[in-house]
Formats: structure tokens, C-alpha cells, sequence
């Protein structure tokens, strides 16, 4: 861009009068606040500017806690419901890490250009490999890079609400009403959730509690884009990005095989699930 904006000045140079220095000095003067502060502004995140980078919407409000969906007895009525008040919780998590996505796209961008980045983005992208479970970034790797945008990255809005009605029967689950344990999420720590009355003898694992549903589901995500468990998951994703194809919901199923101990039927239960409430899910 710096070097189209000087094409741009000397241009315009040859175009004034003989015995106009003043104008020009103007003019160059000009373009070159422009061009000091589209450098200045390289590492900022870009703006979103087709319908696929903006899908999230205006953030919700933190929701603390579940309607009563079981007092809701007509089915079709309690599954719009139960997906009507999850939407916009779950985009406006997505919207959390697709700012960080973008911003590290950005500043992944600049690096390619330029070899550098600045002290304030070198801080942020340790912070954030640290936060995805990847300790010790080193810029120098194109590999850190790699495995770093494959973490950072949303979670489609369809496939996020069919999990969630799938592990929390509809909102109704003991979980879900007790702790807004959305997903179904296991903990080793002791205390930090709700033990299951047909836990195994030996099983130390509790079913994960949250203050808010918001919590629930960014939980839920980081999840996804850190456990190891879901590597395929991201490897789909990632492999969608490349081709720049959408995120398509029914397809990444796939990765959540592990997310289950029942496995291959616990993927066939979501893509199921995909298909009959298709109308109800809006994009994949």
C-alpha cells in the first residue's frame, strides 16, 4: 500500500503547474500522514466485510440461569424455545474468539511481510498460545502458526445447539438446571460440579458447574479448540478454512467422536439431530 500511495504523490507532482512548490509540499504532505498511519495501523485487527466474517450479531446479555423448558410440553414448541434462547448465547461467545481469530490472522500477516512483529503483539501472541495450550510460541515456525490458527477459531452455531440439547436433554437435564452444565462437561476437581447419582464406583469425575450460561459455553468451546481429544475436530475445520469453504456443521460431527463414550452412534445422534431440526437451526 506504501508503495502505491508514493506512485500516487509523485503522480500527482508531475500533474501541477511549474512555480507551485507550495501545493506540493501540501499534497506530499498529505499523502504521506496517509501513508504513516496505514503502517502505524498494520498489526490492528481487519474489519469484517462479507456476510460469512460477520455472523455473529450483537452480543447478548449474561444469562445467568434456564427458562423452565420442562414446563414446556408441546415438543416443537420446546425445541424453538430451547434453541431461541441458546442463539444468541453462543454467537456471542463465537464472537470472542473470532475477534481473537481476526486479530491474529492480522498480525500472522504482518509477520509474513515484514519478519517482525511489535513488543505489544509478541506479549499478546504468547498470552494467547498459553490460553489455546500451546506453551513456548516461537514466531520463527511456521508450524506454531499453523497449529495456533487451527485452535483459534469458532465453533458453527448449528452444531453448538444440537450438542447442547443433545447432552442437556432439551435444557431439562439435571445438569443443565442445577449448574447450567450445558454440554455435559466433565471435572477431576473436586467440588467444582455436580456428581452423577450412576457415577461408577472408583469415578472421581463430576459433571462441571457454571455461574452463567455464557460461562458454559465459552467453556465449551475452549474445549473444543485445546483438548487433544479434539484434534480431528480441528483438523476438519482447518482443512475447510484452507479451501475456504464454510464451517459446515453436519460434516465436523466427525471430530466429536470422542466427545462420547457411545462414540460413532453419538456422532450419528448429531448429524440426525442436524437433519430433523434443520428448520429450526438456521446456517450450519
Amino acid at each position: 500500500m506504501q508503495t502505491r500511495l508514493l506512485d500516487i504523490a509523485g503522480h500527482a507532482r508531475r500533474l501541477l503547474p511549474a512555480g507551485l512548490p507550495v501545493l506540493w509540499l501540501i499534497v506530499a504532505g498529505s499523502l504521506s500522514i496517509i501513508v504513516w498511519s496505514s503502517i502505524d495501523r498494520s498489526t490492528d485487527p481487519p474489519v469484517a466485510t462479507t456476510a460469512a466474517d460477520k455472523p455473529f450479531g450483537s452480543p447478548t446479555a449474561i444469562r445467568t440461569e434456564l427458562p423452565n423448558f420442562a414446563g414446556i410440553e408441546d415438543v416443537g414448541t420446546r425445541k424453538r424455545a430451547f434453541f431461541e434462547f441458546m442463539r444468541p448465547i453462543i454467537k456471542t461467545e463465537n464472537s470472542r474468539v473470532f475477534s481473537e481469530r481476526l486479530r491474529l490472522q492480522a498480525v500472522h500477516e504482518y509477520y509474513e511481510q515484514s519478519g517482525s512483529v511489535s513488543p505489544r503483539d509478541s506479549r499478546w501472541l504468547a498470552d494467547l498460545a498459553t490460553h489455546y495450550g500451546l506453551d513456548g510460541f516461537v514466531l520463527e515456525h511456521p508450524s506454531a502458526w499453523q497449529e495456533l490458527l487451527a485452535r483459534v477459531d469458532i465453533v458453527p452455531t448449528a452444531l453448538a445447539l444440537v450438542q447442547a440439547a443433545n447432552e442437556s436433554a432439551w435444557g431439562t437435564s439435571r445438569f443443565a438446571r442445577l449448574g447450567n452444565g450445558i454440554f455435559g462437561q466433565w471435572s477431576y476437581q473436586k467440588g467444582s460440579g455436580i456428581v452423577p447419582l450412576q457415577r461408577p464406583d472408583g469415578a472421581s469425575y463430576e459433571v462441571a458447574s457454571f455461574a452463567t450460561i455464557n460461562e458454559a459455553v465459552g467453556s465449551y468451546l475452549h474445549n473444543l479448540n485445546t483438548n487433544r481429544a479434539y484434534s480431528e475436530f480441528r483438523r476438519l475445520r482447518s482443512g475447510m478454512r484452507t479451501k475456504g469453504y464454510p464451517l459446515e456443521a453436519y460434516t465436523l460431527a466427525d471430530g466429536l467422536l470422542r466427545y462420547s463414550e457411545r462414540r460413532e452412534d453419538y456422532v450419528e445422534d448429531l448429524r440426525a439431530m442436524i437433519r430433523v431440526n434443520r428448520h429450526l437451526l438456521g446456517p450450519a
